[in-house]
């Protein structure tokens, strides 16, 4: 599983900077406002689809901006689906590969992690501990 998830991980990774070239080569220069509810809290995701976009909209005016240049969401629906179907075949075809070449004894070199205390830290801690006050 931890091999899937790194794989799963460096996957989206290269997406998201394939998908953010593909935007800023093309530069549509508009903003997605996609509405949703959640209970009594309505919320508003703003999906800028490139650099060039989120220059055009001012702070001080930035409701009447986003509409100005605001596009129909329903023209992400194809691509969220592509995606979406894309990283279903991506999973399916990693899993397939790791259970295929997946060896046990095979372990992973992973950074070993430090912690640095200074002295006396520890007894001013061991102090705090043994100085509150008991239920």
């Amino acid at each position: 599983m931890e091999e899937l998830r790194d794989r799963f991980y460096r996957y989206i990774s290269e997406r998201y900077e394939a998908l953010l070239s593909h935007f800023d080569r093309h530069a549509p220069q508009t903003i997605y406002l996609v509405a949703r509810t959640g209970g009594n809290d309505p919320h508003i995701d703003f999906i800028f689809t490139d650099k060039t976009a989120l220059q055009r909209v001012r702070l001080r005016h930035f409701m009447h901006d986003c509409r100005a240049i605001a596009e129909d969401d329903r023209d992400l629906e194809p691509l969220i689906a592509q995606e979406r179907q894309a990283v279903l075949t991506y999973l399916d075809q990693a899993y397939q590969d790791i259970l295929a070449h997946f060896d046990p004894k095979l372990v992973k070199f992973r950074k070993k992690r430090q912690i640095v205390i200074a002295d006396g830290a520890i007894q001013d801690l061991m102090h705090c501990i043994d100085s509150e006050p008991q239920d």
